[in-house]
């Protein structure tokens, strides 16, 4: 018992660890932003168009990192858990929303609708979920977009703060 213990304790520090440096490097202008929480975790993919043939890339028309003047897409995953730590699956697209916070010149996010692109939107294992974020019209503005990210399974409703950066 005292060896799964010693495991458990080294397996949440390194993921802890694995956490703050992915936020700092996200602050200092890299492409990830790693957001930890008790029943979400979040993970943003703000260079997921520097990929060559990403899959939602082209769906969207989106071309080269999202970066302040353009339009490109963020790629968002989303793990929803219950209140112990199962993975929630089955969810559809119409659970999941974004509410505004902060936005710097205004500019509003939105989800890319599986009818606009259709792999935008999909299921992974263990209750993970992918979708595209991207300003509602106009390009991205400078500064740090906030966002609530609210998700609906049945009569449990989870919410996280969402910090967003760009870079320029």
């Amino acid at each position: 018992m005292q060896r799964l213990r010693v495991v458990y304790f080294s397996l949440l520090f390194f993921i802890t660890a694995l956490a703050v440096t992915s936020i700092a490097n996200a602050q200092s202008g890299e492409g990830t932003i790693i957001v930890p929480n008790q029943n979400l975790d979040v993970v943003i993919d703000v260079d997921a168009c520097d990929i060559a043939g990403h899959v939602l890339c082209g769906g969207t028309g989106s071309s080269g990192a999202a970066a302040v003047g353009n339009d490109s897409i963020v790629v968002v995953f989303v793990q929803v858990r219950t209140a112990n730590g199962l993975p929630i699956t089955g969810l559809a697209e119409g659970d999941f929303s974004f509410t505004a916070l902060q936005n710097p010149g205004g500019i509003s996010l939105v989800f890319v609708q599986t009818a606009v692109c259709p792999a935008c939107f999909a299921e992974f294992p263990d209750g993970v979920y992918r979708f595209a974020l991207r300003p509602v019209s106009g390009n991205w503005d400078a500064g740090t977009y906030i966002q609530a990210l609210q998700v609906t399974s049945g009569a449990n409703t989870r919410r996280v703060l969402v910090p967003l950066q760009v870079p320029n």
